[in-house]
């Protein structure tokens, strides 16, 4: 039998367990959490069909909006806020199915500047639609004057300055 914890579906934040009391901060953990993880399954779920990752989807549309730029791997690094591992795999991914390709530098040739391959810019409106379509719950269940709010309390969250706007 499944444990109810705060997070949980059957409880709000004013119902935690004894123990948790004054651990708002874990709560809203478990809340931020599960926001993660259903915007991730319905990605995935929609770029299933097209064998794409939620990641390989975030890279397309990075490289089509910076179309004209040189793009490195620490670009995307810093970008997607993951590792040389995990993004070396992912473009590894990529490459294999024809997405992107690596091509010298013009101001410095020891770089790789990564762009999309035309199969890769193929690809680009549905994965912009689909990243789109599966954050959309925010807007079915917040006010517009809600999702300003959020925001906020994101950026405060993360440390983001509220007049820095990404």
């Amino acid at each position: 039998m499944a444990k109810d914890l705060p997070w949980s579906a059957s409880n709000r934040v004013d119902s935690v367990p004894h123990a948790w009391a004054g651990s708002r901060s874990l709560v809203m953990f478990g809340y931020a959490s599960r926001i993660i993880k259903k915007t991730r399954l319905e990605i995935d779920r929609c770029l299933a069909p097209y064998g794409l990752s939620q990641p390989q989807a975030v890279i397309i549309c990075l490289l089509n909006d910076a179309e004209g730029q040189e793009i490195c791997q620490k670009d995307l690094e810093e970008a997607l806020d993951l590792t040389n591992p995990t993004v070396t795999s992912i473009l590894s991914n990529m490459l294999s199915k024809g997405l992107v390709e690596k091509k010298p530098g013009k101001a410095d040739k020891r770089v790789r500047v990564i762009t999309l391959t035309e199969k890769g810019k193929s690809l680009y409106a549905l994965s912009s639609r689909t990243l789109l379509d599966a954050s959309s719950f925010f807007e079915e269940n917040l006010s517009p004057k809600e999702l300003d709010e959020l925001e906020v309390l994101f950026r405060k969250a993360l440390g983001i300055p509220l007049d820095e706007r990404e």
